[in-house]
C-alpha cells in the first residue's frame, strides 16, 4: 500500500469519525435492549475485524423477524458498532438484529471483504440455536459501502466472476436464506451499478 493512500485513508477515517461522533452524541439513547458484543465468528479471538454484535428486545424471543446489517464507511473505515444505535432502535422495535466488523480495503481487496461476511454468515447460520436466532424472516441491511457490498451478494446469488469463493463454497446448501422469498432488503447507497461486478477487482486473499 502506498503511502499517498495510507495518507488520504486516514484523513478519510478521521473525517468519518468526528462527523459520526457528532450524530451520535445528537441521537437519543434507547433503552430495553439486550446487547451481546464482541462475539467471534472464526477461531481467531483477536481478530477484532472478525467479530460481530447482536441486539435483542428485553423481552427476547427466537422467532422475531432478524436484521443482519452491513456497515459502510468507504471500504476503508467503521466496524460492528458503527451502527450500534441503529441497531439498537431496530431491537427495541421488536427485532433481532446483527452487526458485524469486517476487513477493510487497508487490510484485503473486495473479494476478501465479500469472503469474510461469507464466512460470517456460515457461522451465525450454523449456530442459530446457540444464538438463538431464527431464519424464517431475514432482512439484510446495508448502508453506503455496505449496501454496496450488500447489493452484490443478493443479486448475484453469491457468484463472483463465475468462481465461488472459500466461504461461499462451505454455504452451500446452508444459505439458502440468501435467495429465498423470506429474504428482505434494505439499500442504502447512491451508487448501485450492477453492470461493476465486484469480481472485476481481483482475487480474494
Amino acid at each position: 500500500m502506498n503511502l499517498i493512500f495510507r495518507i488520504g485513508v486516514n484523513i478519510v477515517r478521521k473525517n468519518m469519525a468526528k462527523h459520526d461522533k457528532k450524530v451520535k452524541d445528537s441521537l437519543p439513547k434507547v433503552n430495553k435492549v439486550n446487547k451481546y458484543l464482541s462475539l467471534n465468528y472464526t477461531n481467531n479471538d483477536k481478530d477484532e475485524f472478525r467479530k460481530f454484535n447482536i441486539y435483542k428486545p428485553e423481552s427476547e424471543n427466537k422467532n422475531l423477524p432478524l436484521i443482519i446489517d452491513i456497515h459502510g464507511g468507504g471500504w476503508v473505515y467503521g466496524d460492528k458498532d458503527l451502527n450500534d444505535e441503529y441497531a439498537s432502535y431496530l431491537a427495541s422495535k421488536g427485532y433481532n438484529v446483527v452487526t458485524f466488523s469486517y476487513r477493510l480495503l487497508t487490510m484485503t481487496n473486495l473479494k476478501g471483504m465479500v469472503n469474510d461476511i461469507f464466512t460470517f454468515f456460515n457461522h451465525i447460520y450454523k449456530n442459530k440455536d446457540l444464538y438463538k436466532l431464527s431464519f424464517d424472516n431475514v432482512m439484510i441491511s446495508g448502508d453506503s459501502a455496505g449496501g454496496r457490498v450488500q447489493h452484490e451478494i443478493t443479486r448475484s446469488k453469491y457468484r463472483i466472476s463465475g468462481n465461488k469463493l472459500p466461504a461461499q463454497q462451505a454455504a452451500d446448501p446452508g444459505l439458502q436464506f440468501l435467495q429465498g422469498k423470506g429474504l428482505g432488503e434494505i439499500v442504502i447507497c447512491p451508487q448501485i451499478q450492477p453492470r461493476h461486478p465486484i469480481g472485476q477487482l481481483g482475487p480474494g486473499r
